[in-house]
């Protein structure tokens, strides 16, 4: 893991992505970059609930709603339906 680390704070990604997938594959060991955290495959192969309850839905802050971007109708027109 810290060897990972490691190759991340120098932008070599390449090597770091296969550092990760080899901790995956062959130790079981997940990783999670934004949260800092790490921790090894538990039965069922599931995030752990702590992770899980950090993590939330993916997101940074509040989910907004969908909203339409207001155009006018010459916008509208150059659209081809």
């Amino acid at each position: 893991v810290r060897d990972r680390d490691d190759a991340r704070r120098v932008r070599d990604y390449r090597t770091s992505d296969s550092l990760r997938e080899e901790l995956k594959d062959r130790y079981s060991v997940h990783l999670d970059d934004r949260l800092k955290l790490w921790w090894t495959a538990s039965e069922g192969g599931g995030v752990p609930d702590a992770v899980s309850e950090a993590k939330g839905d993916g997101r940074w802050g509040k989910v907004r709603p969908w909203r339409q971007i207001p155009t006018t109708p010459e916008q509208d027109a150059l659209v081809d339906p």
